[in-house]
């Protein structure tokens, strides 16, 4: 009976194995899927799925913990990217548009898109 509790057990766990590197290649075919494409989606799903798989198994539990948070890191890295690119773009358009203001006196408005830039767009 033991002997037939253990052969199951290490069936579970081949299996379990299995599919924690299955996941982690679909994972990396999406990320190099997003890179290619230049999705922030593909990134986003991607920073998602290695996080549930994170959840699911939790990291000592792992087979390849290293390659996760390499796969993590990178995904987040290219999110980061993205977004520091998106606000540079809509942080010149909003510094046109205060510059625009400042030029009209309309200084309440110009103060109130200086503004939002700070808040929500940081420095850049």
């Amino acid at each position: 009976m033991d002997s037939e509790v253990l052969a199951r057990a290490r069936e579970l766990h081949t299996k379990i194995l299995a599919e924690q590197t299955e996941r982690l290649q679909a994972l990396q075919s999406e990320l190099d899927e997003a890179g290619f494409f230049s999705t922030r989606g593909g990134f986003e799903r991607v920073a998602t799925g290695v996080q549930r798989l994170r959840d699911r198994y939790y990291e000592r539990n792992l087979e390849d913990a290293a390659a996760v948070e390499e796969l993590r890191k990178a995904a987040e890295a290219r999110l980061q990217a993205f977004d520091r690119a998106a606000h540079g773009a809509q942080r010149e358009r909003l510094q046109d548009l205060a510059d625009a203001f400042a030029a009209q006196r309309q200084t309440e408005l110009e103060q109130l898109v200086t503004s939002y830039i700070a808040t929500h767009l940081g420095d850049g």
